[in-house]
């Protein structure tokens, strides 16, 4: 609207006598659709994916600088992300519509359209980014829920054994993966999942580990998963045979029979396996011994005739041999006497020479017999 003064002068003489008149004109310009509306707000938004259907999104905002219906305006909403969302048409209050769920579409863009009332209608759009926010609903994942593996026992300290591995599809801190375990004896690298030997294991003590190993994420209210480990210990020939009999001594009489059983010598040996299998032996000695030794039984057997009263006993050792370890034992055989051998006089005739005599008794000489039994 202006708002005009008009004045009107008459042109009399002297002009000091002239007479005025004025009158007040008010003009109102009337209103034509010739203005679009358009969008003042941001055309970014963020959206929680755990946000409940129905809540408010956001709110859009339009301005139109035409008057009356020329200047009222609705709001419309021509792409709605596949159902996602829906507009108020007087207010522009977005509403969610379905559930969000960020690892599926993490970005939605809808197309949002105001119009006027005037004749002819205006509009204007704008395509409104929705960035879906990440929420912690995701547990980690391992690529593998039990891990097995196979090592020697003089495995060094420090040597990585495996690695471990789990995803999470969550983004930022809720899937940032970090791993745990309190297996004595072995460790993992927090963010690698690298499992690693830091004690020097005994399989002679322990044969196996089984243990449990943990991904958490980062997020506030954290969440994980667990994956079990084996660890299965292979032997290494580190043990010594052990006698299982300490020196010893045994008797067997003097006839026993050639190829006759004596004693069954054994040893033992923690490892296992071919680690495990111990052979005898009885070594070369200066004199001849009649014995031999079956080298997988340990049976010790008389392999030549016994005499007593030749020799009352024989030191017989015995070596365990592992194929890496030897160890010996000291058997001692004591021959056992047997009435084999007759009684036998000092000579074989006495001659003596007596007198006459009335006696009932008398000596006439001593005489002698040895029995080597």
């Amino acid at each position: 609207m202006y708002s005009l003064l008009v004045q009107a002068n008459d042109c009399s003489l002297p002009e000091d006598t002239r007479l005025t008149a004025t009158v007040r004109l008010s003009v109102h310009v009337e209103d034509i659709n010739d203005n679009a509306p358009h969008f003042i707000s941001d055309n970014t938004v963020t959206c929680p994916e755990d946000t409940p259907i129905q809540a408010v999104v956001t709110s859009v905002q339009a301005v139109d600088a035409d008057s009356g219906f020329n200047g009222e305006i609705v709001y419309s909403m021509e792409n709605s992300g596949g159902g996602s969302f829906r507009v108020n048409r007087t207010t522009g209050v977005i509403y969610l519509q379905r559930p969000l769920d960020r690892e599926l579409e993490d970005v939605i863009i809808v197309t949002l359209t105001v119009r006027d009332k005037g004749l002819p209608q205006l509009a204007s759009s704008m395509n409104l980014t929705v960035l879906v926010e990440d929420v912690n609903d995701h547990d980690p994942e391992f690529s593998q829920t039990f891990y097995s593996v196979v090592i020697y026992e003089d495995t060094p300290r420090g040597t990585s054994l495996l690695k471990v591995q789990a995803h999470d599809n969550d983004i930022g801190p809720n899937g940032e993966v970090r791993y745990y375990m309190s297996e004595s004896g072995f460790m993992i690298d927090s963010v690698l999942g690298v499992v690693s030997v830091i004690d020097q294991v005994d399989r002679e003590k322990k044969s196996s580990y089984s243990f449990t190993v943990t991904a958490a994420d980062k997020g506030d209210v954290q969440r994980s998963a667990t994956a079990t480990i084996n660890i299965t210990l292979l032997d290494i020939n580190d043990c010594v045979p052990v006698f299982s009999q300490y020196p010893l001594t045994l008797h067997i009489p003097e006839d026993a029979p050639i190829g006759s059983p004596v004693i069954q010598i054994t040893a033992t040996d923690e490892d296992i396996g071919g680690n495990a299998i111990i052979s005898y032996t009885i070594p070369d000695q200066i004199d001849q011994i009649p014995f031999s030794i079956d080298k997988d039984s340990g049976t010790i057997v008389v392999m030549g005739p016994l005499d007593r009263e030749h020799r009352h006993h024989y030191i017989v050792r015995v070596i365990a041999n592992d194929s890496s370890w030897s160890v010996s034992t000291d058997v001692t055989i004591a021959i056992r006497d047997i009435n084999d051998n007759p009684p036998v006089f000092s000579q074989s005739s006495y001659f003596v020479i007596i007198t006459e005599t009335k006696a009932p008794e008398i000596f006439l000489l001593p005489v002698n017999a040895v029995d080597r039994d």
